[in-house]
């Protein structure tokens, strides 16, 4: 009897070793679901539904001016100067990437052939024949809390003529599967960068440009520029 009841205790403490082995085995071959992968799109700007105004306001002090009067050079005392001027300028191109429907980066670029001025001698603000073109960055978005009209602020580069200057922003940006858009107003100081008629930031109180932002992209990637 002691000898079978040896045989029954060593079968047992096997059969549980056993077990324990095929709960661990068991347990391991669970599988953890994956992450969702992150949905990214691409869209193009839609030049036809897009567009932006502008408003400059310029306020000069009383300067000195040459002209050439009878055929001789003749300094003429200019009066402090201000003035209101409006219109628009085309936007020629432009691109937004989406991460899970949420911008993550978009770009305009503007035709500164359309970004007229009163010129003289026919030279405007800008120098459009070498450089026909500017380009506005959407860089970084963070969330803005508590204003009815905007939901991101926004930092964003402005390039004009090769120089670039950095402005910062509330903007309303809607995303979705198929669309996004891109509204609010930027500002930028004309005496920020290299313009044709640049003029002394001594003779000059303010020379600020408005831009009014009304732009929409559409889903289609490299389809929808060619076209």
């Amino acid at each position: 009897m002691k000898y079978l009841s040896i045989i029954a205790s060593a079968f047992l403490l096997f059969s549980c070793g056993d077990s324990s082995t095929n709960d661990s085995t068991t347990s391991n071959e669970i599988e953890i679901p994956a992450e969702p992968e992150d949905v990214i799109a691409d869209f193009q700007l839609d030049t036809e539904n897009s567009s932006a105004d502008w408003d400059r306001f310029l306020d000069q002090k009383a300067t000195k001016k040459q002209i050439k009067l009878f055929g001789a050079l003749v300094d003429v005392e200019m009066g402090p100067l201000t003035l209101n001027m409006t219109g628009n300028v085309i936007p020629v191109g432009g691109a937004m990437t989406t991460t899970n429907e949420e911008c993550t980066a978009a770009s305009l670029i503007f035709d500164m052939s359309t970004f007229k001025f009163a010129e003289e001698s026919g030279e405007g603000l800008f120098n459009t024949k070498d450089y026909p073109e500017s380009e506005l960055t959407f860089d970084s978005f963070e969330v803005l809390e508590g204003d009815e009209d905007h939901n991101y602020t926004v930092t964003m580069t402005l390039t004009i003529q090769d120089h670039s200057e950095e402005i910062v922003a509330p903007l309303n940006i809607q995303t979705s599967e198929d669309s996004g858009s891109i509204s609010g107003d930027i500002s930028f100081n004309t005496l920020d960068f290299p313009l044709r008629d640049n003029a002394k930031k001594s003779e000059v109180n303010t020379d600020e440009i408005t831009v009014h932002l009304d732009l929409n992209y559409l889903i289609g990637g490299e389809e929808l520029a060619e076209e």
